[in-house]
């Protein structure tokens, strides 16, 4: 499907973000072929700003629980990658792991 879209640049894949298993599950209910575990939400949801309090192992954590309850491909927020770039790999790697079908990393320089 992201494949899919890549080779056709007019077709949209309309995705919407959630923070944990209940709302992925939501999403995808809702319909939408894509859900996107975002990272302010999920700082919010521990009531904590966007600002790096969240670590890659909660978010993994986060990834794993959504992953688990749903079909459709999940994409992760991985912020700035967590620092440097080992910890780019690890993130990654770590991602991965639990199950994300994408990452996106920021450059926040």
């Amino acid at each position: 499907m992201m494949l899919e879209a890549y080779r056709d640049p007019s077709k949209i894949l309309a995705h919407a973000c959630s923070y944990n298993s209940l709302s992925s599950r939501l999403v995808e209910e809702a319909g939408f072929p894509i859900i996107f575990l975002a990272g302010y939400p999920c700082a919010s949801s521990y009531g904590l700003p966007n600002t790096g309090y969240i670590a890659m192992a909660e978010m993994c954590d986060k990834i794993q629980e959504a992953v688990r309850q749903v079909t459709v491909p999940v994409i992760a927020d991985a912020d700035t990658g967590y620092s440097s770039p080992m910890n780019v790999k690890r993130t990654v790697q770590c991602f991965a792991e639990a199950g994300a079908a994408g990452i996106m990393i920021k450059d926040q320089t």
